[in-house]
């Protein structure tokens, strides 16, 4: 646009150099044109000799020559001119649309930063929300290892009450166990970092991602042989599906049917919580046959 508006200025300048040449032969041709025509009717009327009309006759030519080409030059230049303001004009709306999109694109960006923040504001305060728990339990870290300690009894008392309810159950060929939550696996079964005291330990069950109050479902159909507070399983639910499996339902915050109550698969058992040794709302799902702990992941649909 700068080039353009410099070309024009040039272009002006010329056009008014040419005007003005164009003015002086306008001015030339009235100021001669009486003599010219005295000239000419000389030519006519009284001239001595062909000589004397063709001087006169050059001098007419001539001066419409130069006013001719004064006019032709005029008439460039405004072509000239016009065509680069035009030119100009198109520029200059090029650079505002290129400006306004620009600015828009500017302001897209700018919603996407601020949405970013918020993103990490929101990741960050979880973390250290989740930090803070983990650090308030690492430092009563002699609590929870009695705890923990406790839960591994309880986890016997539950292998030993299962094994007394199935002993005499002939072992089912086959099982198949509905997910208790959509939400995906967050820690699997077996030996892992314990999230609470740093430790490595038998993971014995897996634990699934969900909200506090979700409703939590029997895995497959069966009979409660517990439903309460058991240790650090928090508020437990257990169920024994015959055929020598059961299941475990562990952290939740209530419970929803009671001991000796048959459930259908999918009904739902108990509601998602924090209950016993957990560090956030989740489910830690257990599979039991005869009252020991196995991976769930096969059995699962």
């Amino acid at each position: 646009a700068l080039r353009l508006q410099r070309q024009a200025q040039r272009t002006r300048a010329r056009l008014r150099i040419a005007k003005a040449r164009f003015r002086k032969s306008a001015a030339e041709l009235y100021k001669t044109g009486s003599e010219a025509s005295v000239a000419y009717t000389m030519v006519n009327f009284e001239v001595s000799s062909p000589s004397d009309a063709g001087s006169g006759s050059v001098y007419l030519q001539r001066v419409a020559t130069v006013r001719h080409d004064a006019l032709s030059t005029l008439n460039g230049v405004r072509r000239r001119d016009a065509q680069l303001h035009r030119a100009l004009q198109e520029r200059q709306l090029e650079v505002v649309a290129a400006r306004q999109s620009a600015a828009g694109e500017r302001q897209r960006l700018g919603g996407l930063r601020a949405q970013q923040a918020r993103q990490r504001d929101a990741v960050a305060t979880q973390e250290a929300r989740e930090n803070a728990i983990v650090s308030r339990f690492r430092s009563r870290k002699g609590q929870y290892t009695a705890e923990l300690n406790a839960l591994q009894q309880t986890s016997t008392q539950v292998s030993a009450l299962l094994y007394d309810l199935q002993i005499n159950q002939p072992r089912a060929a086959s099982f198949h166990a509905s997910r208790p939550v959509p939400g995906p696996v967050t820690s699997p079964f077996g030996m892992r970092e314990h999230p609470i005291l740093g430790v490595t330990r038998m993971h014995t069950g897996m634990d699934f991602a969900a909200a506090y109050g979700d409703p939590i479902h029997a895995a497959a159909a069966g009979t409660v042989v517990w439903a309460g507070p058991r240790g650090g399983y928090g508020n437990a639910v257990v169920i024994d599906h015959g055929g020598q499996f059961a299941t475990l339902y562990a952290h939740s915050s209530a419970w929803y049917v009671t001991v000796g109550e048959h459930v259908s698969a999918g009904e739902t058992v108990a509601a998602i919580g924090a209950s016993g040794m957990a560090t956030g709302p989740h489910l830690h799902f257990e599979v039991r046959i005869l009252g020991y702990c196995v991976n769930p992941a096969p059995y699962l649909g």
